[in-house]
């Protein structure tokens, strides 16, 4: 048979021989044997025939017990014929004949380390897997950095999901975006997504503002996970994805992939907005302020303003070494949770980020990026990175712009409130 290669991140292998069945069996399995254990200590402190004779009954039964969660057990392999599965990661290519060189130690600790991670994995028969061929590149994790004279942080990555024209009309002219939102989401979090999708980012045009919602993804190991979005995307068509890792550290990438894109797709869009997808927005209260005739249409940022200092602490979230940032406070930065850029900043931004030393708290590095622009972030106090509670204060939710920690179920309370509210012309009492 032809050694055919299966490689690397994702595709992955163990043996599966059950799923969470094997997990509760291994658990009585080993509640049953420690019983048995303890019984068996006990006895050796009667030395008499008697004592023996007297808990003969209830060894037996133990011990039948256990032979019989065997036996249930190995029929159980039989009749499913669950052999020879995968997904446990390897971070190297290997082929089909290296599988069966893995010990039974090893084949365990990798089906455990999977139910860990993903739960309930997938299971391929053997006669599929040798005959499947599947190449997977690995998301790179860390930005490229170059020699002198190149930029320093050039973000080269490729774009894996893409809507080029959703900025354009079928002739290829640009359409009148007023605004464009980014919302940073993981491949895990299809439920927020359709939440935002049915509930405050469902509106295409406010106000006689055209809006584009879109979400932002970086790579995944798990090719379960990037089927489901590559389908969410075909079904949908509002969603980016670039090939570096997603993980917290690499926000910053993603900010800079949503600046690129824009720079990129759609450079005409008049304001672009970044926020998450615990967040909840109000369009309809962020485009009446952009659109009043006192609000600056270029050198405009703003979003909920921070003044804050490096936390030297290493167990924490934002923990930032003197070696990476050396000063005693960062330039004021917009909460990553949700702000606003002009198109023009959006387009100064992403070049200054190119020349601008890696960090990976994402809303500093904003901030690092605006401070060598000359431009200073506006405190909104209608953005909030924090969250609001609602249903104390209607007249706070006329006026909010964002709210942080929102729930999906939450997400269309909020909204199907916020339209009747709407509707009723309801006046606020201070």
């Amino acid at each position: 048979m032809e050694n055919t290669s299966v490689e690397l991140d994702t595709v992955e292998y163990i043996i599966v021989v059950t799923h969470r069945k094997l997990q509760n069996f291994l658990s009585d399995l080993c509640h049953n044997v420690a019983a048995l254990t303890s019984f068996l200590h006990s006895l050796t402190k009667d030395h008499s025939r008697r004592g023996i004779f007297q808990f003969r009954p209830r060894l037996k039964l133990l011990m039948s017990l256990l032979i019989l969660e065997t036996l249930i057990f190995l029929l159980y392999v039989i009749l499913t014929g669950e052999v020879s599965g995968i997904l446990a990661r390897e971070q190297f290519p290997v082929t089909v004949r290296d599988m069966t060189k893995l010990s039974k130690a090893e084949q365990r600790h990798r089906y455990v380390e999977h139910l860990l991670r993903y739960g309930k994995p997938q299971v391929i028969k053997k006669a599929e897997l040798v005959t499947k061929h599947i190449v997977y590149e690995p998301p790179r994790t860390e930005p490229l950095i170059i020699g002198e004279g190149e930029h320093v942080h050039p973000h080269d990555f490729n774009l894996v999901l893409d809507e080029p024209s959703i900025c354009y009309d079928d002739m290829g002219s640009p359409l009148d975006v007023f605004l464009v939102v980014l919302v940073t989401t993981t491949h895990e979090n299809a439920a927020k997504r359709q939440a935002i999708r049915e509930t405050w980012g469902s509106p295409k045009e406010v106000l006689g503002k055209n809006i584009i919602t879109l979400f932002l993804l970086a790579s995944t190991r798990a090719n379960y996970l990037q089927a489901r979005v590559e389908e969410e995307s075909k079904t949908y068509h509002d969603i980016i994805q670039e090939d570096f890792k997603d993980s917290y550290k690499n926000l910053t990438l993603k900010t800079v992939m949503a600046l690129k894109w824009t720079t990129t797709h759609c450079s005409h869009a008049s304001y672009v907005m970044k926020t998450d997808d615990d967040m909840y927005v109000v369009y309809h209260n962020l485009v009446k302020y952009l659109a009043l005739d006192t609000t600056r249409t270029s050198r405009l940022a703003f979003g909920f303003v921070i003044n804050g200092s490096p936390i030297r602490d290493p167990g924490s979230k934002w923990y930032m070494p003197r070696s990476v940032y050396s000063a005693n406070s960062y330039p004021p930065f917009m909460s990553g949770t949700g702000y606003v850029l002009s198109r023009d900043v959006a387009l100064s931004v992403y070049k200054q980020s190119l020349d601008t030393k890696f960090l990976y708290l994402e809303d500093v590095f904003v901030a690092i990026c605006l401070s060598k622009l000359h431009i200073r972030p506006i405190h909104n106090s209608n953005f909030n990175n924090w969250r609001t509670d609602f249903y104390t204060s209607s007249c706070r939710f006329h006026n909010l712009v964002t709210t942080h920690m929102v729930l999906p179920a939450e997400m269309y309370s909020l909204w199907n409130t916020h339209q009747r509210l709407r509707r009723s012309g309801e006046r606020c009492q201070w």
